[in-house]
């Protein structure tokens, strides 16, 4: 009988001791995982915070490299592409390249531009890109992604760095062309933005706001410095004069107003087309602006006086797209009928008209020294003239 209670005793001994150690066993095994989770957060915490100050960094060196950007001086113009003299106007005549690759139309009215040292040409379109072409060789040099829905208008800055784009999905973005970066999104919000347009100093955007407005950007900062109010329709296309103390608008409403960029002030506004102005241009010389509108109606305006403007209707559809030569002999036009022709402003006739694009001529584009002429269609291409 003693030898089974002494069995049983050390029995419950060994249950004991195995319970204990299974319980320590258990207890280091929960601290183990509590210590590890705590490690881990730990080390998440760490991590994150690594990732943050990377981001952050990296933020202001985008920011730096962008106002850089903003501040560097043009780059020097090849004296082969300096404006030669001529002695009469001579306008292209003869396509030398075509260039294809975007997917959808070139958008209407500021979707062609020429860098300022003509060796880059900038096409905006509606399969949401942004493409840079070669001018010498035709081929595309890079396509600028990041828009989701139609581009609508494009701009070079003055010293030909940046190049700005706008779009139906309510941003501006601002792209470095040297390598294709997208440096900084402005967002209206509450409209697609349809027209835009760098000031010659290269530190201010003109774009098309909310409500038919016009905002004036302050790129370094990415604040709206002032809203100019007076139109009561889409704003269809903006400019600066060259000196950039006058801003035009053209607009659905049918009209074109004038505007004081330092105190925003409207200094005029020209009546006189019948329907929607779709396209405006300034002269170098400033003393011009040339209007093409829905009606197939040009109107040339002497802004610096209160002369009559002069009106064409050549064209036998819509006048989409306007553009005086660098010499500012020269006004060209693109439109619906799927032609562009050139007018001599000092005579009032047509030089020459070119016939080659399938569909609507949406937008036009002289290069800097004159010599190559740019068109881009609803049908997809961009053809080069000279």
């Amino acid at each position: 009988m003693s030898r089974i209670k002494k069995t049983r005793t050390s029995f419950k001994r060994i249950i004991i001791t195995v319970l204990s150690i299974v319980l320590i066993a258990v207890t280091f095994c929960f601290g183990s995982v509590f210590y590890a989770k705590k490690r881990l957060a730990v080390l998440q915490e760490q991590q994150a915070a690594t990732i943050r100050v990377y981001l952050e960094n990296k933020t202001k060196r985008i920011k730096a490299h962008f106002l850089a950007l903003l501040q560097a001086p043009p780059r020097q113009v090849s004296a082969v592409l300096k404006i030669a003299p001529l002695t009469e106007p001579s306008s292209p005549s003869r396509e030398i390249r075509s260039l294809e690759g975007h997917q959808e139309g070139i958008c209407v009215e500021g979707c062609l531009v020429f860098s300022p040292d003509g060796r880059l040409l900038a096409s905006g379109s509606w399969d949401h890109t942004i493409k840079l072409w070669i001018v010498r060789t035709g081929n595309v040099l890079r396509t600028l992604k990041g828009h989701q829905d139609f581009v609508l208008s494009i701009a070079f800055s003055a010293n030909g760095r940046l190049i700005a784009s706008a779009s139906a999905d309510s941003t501006i973005k601002l792209w470095d062309v040297s390598t294709g970066k997208m440096l900084k999104t402005l967002t209206e919000g509450r409209t697609w933005v349809g027209a835009i347009a760098f000031h010659p100093n290269g530190q201010i955007l003109a774009a098309e706001g909310f409500n038919h407005t016009i905002k004036l950007w302050k790129l370094s900062t990415g604040n709206v410095l002032k809203t100019l109010k007076g139109h009561q329709n889409i704003i269809n296309a903006v400019t600066f004069s060259l000196d950039g103390k006058m801003l035009a608008s053209g607009s659905a409403d049918s009209t074109i107003k004038l505007w004081n960029v330092s105190t925003g002030a409207l200094l005029k506004t020209l009546r006189g087309h019948i329907k929607d102005v779709l396209s405006i241009a300034l002269s170098n010389d400033g003393e011009l602006l040339a209007s093409g509108g829905a009606a197939s109606m040009i109107k040339l305006w002497h802004i610096q006086t209160d002369q009559a403007p002069s009106t064409f209707t050549f064209h036998k559809n819509w006048v989409l797209s306007v553009a005086f030569s660098p010499d500012g002999r020269i006004l060209a036009s693109g439109s619906h009928d799927h032609t562009i022709k050139f007018l001599d402003i000092r005579q009032g006739k047509v030089l020459r008209t070119l016939e080659g694009h399938e569909n609507d001529v949406n937008s036009i584009a002289f290069s800097p020294n004159g010599r190559i002429f740019a068109s881009g269609s609803r049908d997809k291409r961009i053809k080069l003239w000279e």
